[in-house]
């Protein structure tokens, strides 16, 4: 029996090289991420030094003198992004000590509960999120682990009954409920709306609820009012304090009349360039290891230096594109933009889909107009017309602003609305761009503009 054999195979194999695995990974920096990046290869490697900024300062001072919009963090070499820390003040209590933990803790501890009880119930503590809820899995998960139901149950209830009220909620009706269950006197058909009809008070369909429950549209607007007074994010107040953080352009995008210019926002990054005592000691040296030693680490920073390069060179590509494609929308001529994929820019540019992401993903782009996240700048078309689905929102915005607010268009009406205007989409296409524009439907429009005239009489 043979248990060896050969056999030939012909076969394509790409192997990503260092440097272009390197390439691949600096492409995709954004300004921050870059910035951090040189400093530690500056650090790491000797051969490779920061040229001197007084001459990109001088550039910058010109550039900002041009472009009076411009922020001077966003360009000025050293600049800090970070604001200052209300936390490091004079006099101030350390963060931790105003954190939800600590308050909650804090109770917990005054309450002298079994030490089983009083451990899971301050690990719920720790679960929370910024709002004070707490996430269903977390608690299937605890389950999983063989935590006692019973045992849970009684955590969680403890958590519930400390303050803020609504601390511990696993949803916002729970959050409400828990909150209204404090109050005295009792507020039993809020809590019922609460329980039961949720959604429809959100919609504001008060006669709805009123017919379901068989009380009186007066009762339910009643509750609703003591609904509002209730707080749906019960410790938002403890949300840490983070400092601002500033972003930083990568790339700039500058008019003087109708004329664009791109350049990539590479001021505040040191300026990298082979340091010539290593350069001089590596063509002199006659010992083999510091030769080798040299020889590796100047390979390294040349590498660094040409996907830098590269980078540059892809980014500016990508966004001069852009321009030519949005020209309207940046010179202000027009205030939605053109319909713009990932694939129509790469088939412009002549390279793949997944470099041309790479190379825009995460980045942020600088005009007169403000800043904008690149990826926020395309928007696909609707069907075989040349609008896009950004167009198609606003205009849904602007007729729902112009509409009677007796009589709201319903989503039928609004397809005819932009048909009429040579618009052609689907109802229910009408339906998810209004819901993705924070817009209700017609029926609790109407009732929001009946509630108003009600109050005003």
């Amino acid at each position: 029996m043979d248990f060896f054999h050969l056999e030939q195979q012909l076969r394509q194999e790409l192997h990503l090289t260092p440097e272009m695995l390197q390439s691949l990974s600096v492409l995709q920096m954004n300004a921050e991420e870059l910035q951090d990046f040189l400093n530690r290869s500056l650090e790491e490697n000797p051969v490779l030094e920061a040229e001197d900024s007084a001459r990109r300062e001088k550039e910058a001072a010109e550039l900002l003198q041009r472009f009076r919009w411009l922020d001077s963090r966003a360009v000025s070499p050293g600049a800090s992004l970070a604001a200052v820390d209300p936390a490091q003040e004079p006099g101030a209590l350390p963060q931790e000590l105003e954190s939800l933990f600590f308050f909650l803790r804090d109770q917990l501890q005054r309450l002298h509960l079994p030490r089983p009880l009083e451990a899971l119930t301050e690990y719920l503590c720790r679960l929370l999120d910024e709002n004070g809820y707490l996430d269903p899995e977390d608690l299937e998960d605890l389950l999983d682990r063989r935590i006692p139901g019973d045992l849970l149950e009684t955590a969680v209830e403890t958590l519930q009954s400390l303050e803020p009220a609504g601390v511990g909620a696993r949803s916002l009706a729970e959050c409400l409920l828990l909150q209204l269950q404090r109050r005295r006197p009792s507020q039993p058909l809020a809590e019922r709306i609460c329980r039961e009809h949720l959604s429809a008070l959100g919609e504001r369909r008060y006669r709805a609820i009123a017919h379901s429950l068989r009380v009186s549209e007066a009762e339910v607007e009643q509750a609703a009012r003591v609904i509002a007074s209730l707080d749906p994010k019960p410790c938002r107040s403890f949300a840490g304090r983070e400092p601002v953080q500033y972003v930083r352009p990568d790339v700039l995008v500058l008019r003087e009349g109708e004329n664009l210019q791109v350049l990539v926002n590479d001021y505040f990054l040191p300026r990298l360039s082979l340091n010539r005592t290593y350069a001089q000691l590596y063509e002199s040296s006659e010992d083999e290891e510091v030769h080798a030693y040299l020889q590796k680490k100047i390979q390294q920073a040349k590498w660094l230096m040409d996907s830098l390069a590269r980078r540059g060179n892809t980014l500016r590509r990508c966004v001069e594109t852009i321009l030519e494609l949005q020209r309207p929308f940046f010179l202000g001529t027009r205030e939605d933009l053109a319909p713009m994929t990932l694939s129509l820019l790469a088939e412009r540019l002549d390279l793949h889909v997944s470099t041309v992401s790479r190379a825009l993903r995460g980045k942020v782009l600088q005009c007169w107009r403000g800043s904008y996240p690149i990826q926020k700048l395309f928007s696909r078309s609707t069907g075989d017309q040349d609008i896009s689905a950004q167009a198609i929102r606003r205009r849904i915005c602007q007729l729902v602003e112009g509409e009677d607010k007796n009589r709201p268009y319903s989503d039928e009406k609004l397809r005819e609305r932009l048909a009429a205007e040579g618009i052609y989409i689907a109802r229910r296409t009408v339906a998810q761009y209004r819901v993705s524009c924070g817009i209700p439907s017609s029926t609790a429009r109407r009732e929001r503009a009946e509630g108003h005239l009600k109050q005003k009489g």
